[in-house]
């Protein structure tokens, strides 16, 4: 018997057509989603690695050539240190740096200095190290009043598989590796 209106033609085997997906075939396109929605993240995680990698170092040097500009400009010993607290010079570059200009050339930020730039770190995780020409662990750059740094640094910023490096020459040109 047929019903107006309705589109249900019975098949030869007997059965009714169905117009829809079957559990089966659902199953499988979301299993598909799963694995290219997979890949897809693993490869949007390296991007993210690499792009904070990029822009922590670039604002690392942006930094050193701003304190090279400025000891030229003061005529003058200016330093950029690695900052804890975004007041004071700690040892690690890991929450963010300092310029300064160290007007008592005591290669120390006390109150007699001028404060210039003041940096958070743009990505906590990546992790930067500083090092001189022979491997030594370096705490502060600092520039003379022509522009030359004390020596050559190597700096490294990493995170994860994701490293990224660049050389301040002893002319005061930084170099990307």
């Amino acid at each position: 018997m047929r019903y107006p209106g309705i589109n249900n033609q019975l098949a030869a085997s007997g059965r009714y057509k169905s117009a829809g997906f079957t559990l089966l075939e659902l199953l499988a396109v979301i299993a598909i989603i799963g694995i290219v929605s997979a890949l897809g993240f693993t490869g949007f995680q390296s991007w993210t690695q690499f792009s904070q990698v990029k822009d922590t170092s670039q604002s690392l040097k942006t930094a050193v050539n701003y304190a090279r500009a400025e000891a030229i400009k003061h005529g003058g010993r200016v330093n950029v240190c690695g900052s804890t607290d975004q007041v004071s010079c700690a040892a690690s570059f890991a929450s963010g740096w300092l310029v300064y200009y160290d007007i008592d050339n005591d290669d120390n930020l006390t109150a007699a200095d001028e404060l210039l730039m003041v940096k958070e770190q743009p990505h906590n995780r990546v992790v930067i190290a500083i090092s001189d020409g022979a491997g030594g662990a370096v705490p502060q750059i600092g520039f003379n009043h022509r522009g030359y740094p004390d020596t050559v640094f190597s700096v490294s910023a990493t995170q994860g598989a994701v490293n990224e490096q660049f050389t301040l020459q002893r002319t005061g040109r930084v170099e990307t590796l």
